[in-house]
């Protein structure tokens, strides 16, 4: 379905390692990765890319602390979403899950895609972190 929903010129590359089931809200899930990949397409509108989707299972005890994330001990899915496009600036990498920011022109973005990625994601007792 995600495919359908992007031009053609951008590839989207899935990698499913897991196999554990995720407790959350399927629809609330749908919209994450709506959300996300919504975002890594306009980084390559244009010019178009590849959209790399990956799932895998981790296993967080203490060591959660050290790769700065705030969950507790146990199992997770950890999903990745990577882009060949622009990037993200350092300058603004901080205030991207406020609600409101966006970095498109006015009427083309309402700022509401990660910060509902990032709220939803809390809620669902997991953690959502850009690099």
């Amino acid at each position: 379905m995600l495919e359908s929903s992007l031009p053609a010129e951008i590839m989207v590359q899935s990698d499913i390692r897991a196999q554990r089931s995720v407790l959350a809200d399927a629809t609330e899930i749908h919209q994450v990765v709506m959300n996300l990949c919504t975002n890594a397409y306009h980084a390559m509108e244009g010019h178009g890319g590849t959209l790399d989707i990956v799932l895998e299972e981790v296993d967080l005890d203490h060591v959660g602390k050290s790769l700065d994330v705030d969950l507790l001990p146990g199992e997770y899915v950890k999903m990745t979403v990577s882009d060949t496009g622009c990037g993200i600036s350092p300058a603004i990498i901080d205030r991207i899950f406020e609600p409101y920011f966006t970095t498109k022109e006015k009427g083309t973005g309402t700022g509401l895609g990660l910060s509902m990625v990032y709220g939803l994601t809390k809620q669902s007792g997991g953690h959502a972190k850009i690099y």
